[in-house]
């Protein structure tokens, strides 16, 4: 086990103008007791630090996948249908010319639908579950994060606070014999973009847990779902639906 340390925001008095006290900021946390240094998302100025201390870029986990589940449901096109909550005749015309549209682009493209339910079953998945099966999945990995109960339960309360994304789901997912095959936690934000925070899975059932939080995601009326680009997931990821990666 080692100690990780995650850089985040270098904050600073406004009267405090000194052009090297960025630098000076990242060396006290360079200093500290951790055995490796990261950052999460970093701007420009921050991509300069980094490049000072001759900091490595791994590119594959910079980048972000977007699975578009009504990718025809614009936001004109929801918009009016807010608009017209009160014309129900007219909402329903709109809603319904969306599907049909995205069912017909599906079908040419050969790709499933988020609307088809997956054949796994799908229930909420207390803390414990979510470590032993983290410690299951990502054995493979040459690093992961530690969790015990405590901090897994800081860390979701936290998240779960969070609502002006939407509201926290964790979402266990077994075969038809009952198995844990994998899990998620995300926000569900009905309208608008659901965020992935962390998606666990055998290496074999990555299509199936995906395929369980579109369906998920589609069914709680979600447009969009967004997470992490995870490279063992590419594959399943390039197959499923509307994907587009930034």
């Amino acid at each position: 086990m080692i100690c990780v340390g995650i850089a985040s925001v270098l904050l600073a008095y406004p009267d405090h103008t000194s052009k090297t006290l960025g630098i000076r900021l990242f060396k006290r946390f360079l200093s500290g007791p951790q055995d490796l240094s990261c950052a999460d998302y970093v701007n420009l100025k921050g991509r300069k630090i980094w490049d000072v201390f001759q900091s490595d870029t791994v590119w594959a986990y910079r980048l972000r996948w977007s699975c578009m589940l009504r990718p025809y449901c614009s936001r004109r096109a929801q918009s009016l249908l807010r608009r017209w909550r009160r014309r129900p005749f007219m909402a329903r015309g709109v809603s319904s010319l969306c599907s049909a549209i995205n069912v017909c682009e599906d079908r040419m493209r050969g790709l499933p639908r988020p609307s088809q339910a997956p054949q796994v079953t799908e229930a909420e998945i207390d803390e414990d579950a979510m470590i032993a099966a983290w410690l299951k999945f990502s054995a493979q990995r040459p690093l992961r994060p530690v969790y015990d109960a405590k901090s897994l339960k800081w860390i979701l309360k936290r998240a779960a606070a969070e609502t002006q994304h939407g509201i926290l789901h964790k979402i266990g997912v077994r075969d038809r014999g009952g198995h844990l095959i994998g899990y998620y936690v995300y926000y569900l934000n009905p309208g608008g973009e659901g965020r992935v925070l962390q998606l666990a899975a055998n290496r074999n059932s990555v299509a199936d847990v995906l395929g369980s939080l579109f369906f998920h995601a589609w069914r709680g009326q979600a447009n969009t779902v967004s997470g992490r680009l995870d490279p063992g997931f590419v594959n399943a990821l390039t197959a499923k639906f509307h994907m587009r990666y930034s």
